[in-house]
């Protein structure tokens, strides 16, 4: 296996300390525009349908890892409330909220890393994967109808 240039690892660490600051950037943006509930739910989805992807991509070795770390940023960085030092909810609803933002933030950012994750595989293991990826939405979605009671 040939070592990646420096050029290249210097831009997937790039790439991936970028997906670390993604949730703070996000928060920047939604305070700045002063946005609130419908645009920044619209914000959200854009932000998650765009940038995301775009962190994902210019990870090179190191995409999956930038997905993950992207979206655990936006999430907890979308949670946290800066002025008391905590977090916005507390208790059940805290989790229901992560779960809930995460779920729909991996939703929304998903084509492009499963597609990454897959297309290297040969065709049965491809099958096999996108067979356990699929389960893994259905038990998502479980999740969502029992927090939803």
């Amino acid at each position: 296996m040939e070592k990646p240039s420096v050029k290249r690892q210097s831009r997937e660490w790039l790439f991936l300390t970028a997906a670390v600051f993604a949730g703070p950037a996000f928060v920047a943006c939604v305070n700045a525009g002063h946005m609130v509930y419908g645009v920044a739910g619209g914000f959200y989805f854009v932000f998650c349908a765009t940038i995301i992807p775009l962190l994902t991509y210019g990870a090179g070795r190191f995409k999956f890892l930038a997905w993950q770390i992207a979206v655990i940023s936006l999430v907890v960085s979308g949670t946290w409330d800066g002025s008391s030092g905590g977090f916005q909810v507390h208790g059940r609803e805290l989790f229901t909220w992560l779960y809930f933002s995460s779920f729909f933030a991996e939703l929304l950012s998903a084509p492009l890393p499963l597609y990454y994750r897959l297309a290297a595989l040969p065709k049965r293991r491809r099958y096999i994967e996108g067979a356990i990826f699929a389960g893994l939405a259905v038990v998502l979605f479980g999740g969502l109808a029992l927090l939803g009671r």
